[in-house]
């Protein structure tokens, strides 16, 4: 984690040593979450795992939300950065575009990381409205992600059918959470299960 996205997630201006703090501190809270899940990502928690004071990590993330929040971004670009979801919609080749950012769900499937922080943010915001509004947020960006890249194959279609599409192809790719848990062969690259599911996004995309 760089100094900049450290400011961004603590409420206080920080040092680089500060950053660095914080990013050791986000770190520890992110593996203390894909292990137990949010009610154990604890300011005491992480500051017993890191070794130092309880009020050190209350001195960055003063309530237990802004901990979780860091964490849950922190995760976020991880993910974003291994399997990057912002590619260029306005490439010269949509359709490989559009494909490729397909590809980067299956991607995402196969590490068993992703399927777990998926699986405790969508527990959690059951429970909390807090970790619900970043659950919508995250769900949100996918949506816009599908949108922005079935938009140029979609000449001539108004906005809310390719709305419609979009959220069609987000929910027969949301699947693929589940799916890999227990047929883990059928997202790996290479797989005839994962063409499939590519012709059967664009055959929605088409209107077909």
């Amino acid at each position: 984690m760089n100094a900049k996205l450290a400011k961004a997630w603590s409420s206080r201006e920080i040092t680089r040593k500060g950053a660095a703090k914080v990013a050791e501190i986000v770190r520890v809270g992110t593996e203390i979450l894909l292990a137990e899940g949010f009610s154990s990502v604890t300011k005491r928690r992480v500051a017993k795992r890191l070794g130092i004071a309880h009020g050190n990590v209350g001195y960055y993330f003063p309530t237990r939300e802004s901990l979780w929040h860091a964490v849950v971004y922190y995760e976020l670009s991880e993910l974003y950065e291994k399997y990057p979801v912002d590619l260029d919609a306005n490439t010269d080749d949509p359709q490989s575009c559009f494909d490729e950012y397909l590809v980067g769900y299956f991607d995402e499937c196969e590490s068993g990381k992703s399927r777990s922080f998926y699986a405790h943010v969508e527990a959690f915001a059951e429970i909390n409205s807090v970790v619900a509004g970043w659950r919508d947020e995250i769900y949100e960006r996918i949506l816009q992600g599908f949108t922005d890249r079935i938009r140029p194959l979609c000449v001539g279609v108004d906005d809310e059918q390719i709305k419609l599409r979009a959220l069609t192809v987000m929910l027969l790719f949301e699947g693929l959470e589940a799916v890999s848990a227990f047929r883990p062969d059928l997202v790996k690259r290479g797989s005839e299960f994962r063409q499939q599911l590519i012709d059967q996004a664009n055959t929605i995309v088409r209107g077909e």
